[in-house]
């Protein structure tokens, strides 16, 4: 959950509209840095079934997988 919180204050910090970035693009973020904790506190796949070229969270060992392939 830390590595969520940092890259999203090291984002935040290029995008926030008071310093210079675009207002839509820093909502878009605040959207998926939300929906990212929700799901980081309960995620919903257990099993490495996932989408290619994305991380995969595994309910059992508590903790973040690679991107498959």
């Amino acid at each position: 959950m830390t590595k969520i919180k940092n890259a999203y204050r090291r984002l935040a910090k290029v995008h926030h509209p008071d310093v210079g970035g675009d207002a839509d693009s820093f909502r878009k973020l605040q959207e998926a840095y939300e929906e990212m904790m929700v799901w980081s506190e309960r995620p919903r796949f257990t099993r490495r079934r996932a989408f290619p070229d994305k991380w995969l969270y595994d309910g059992e060992k508590r903790r973040w997988l690679q991107p498959l392939g």
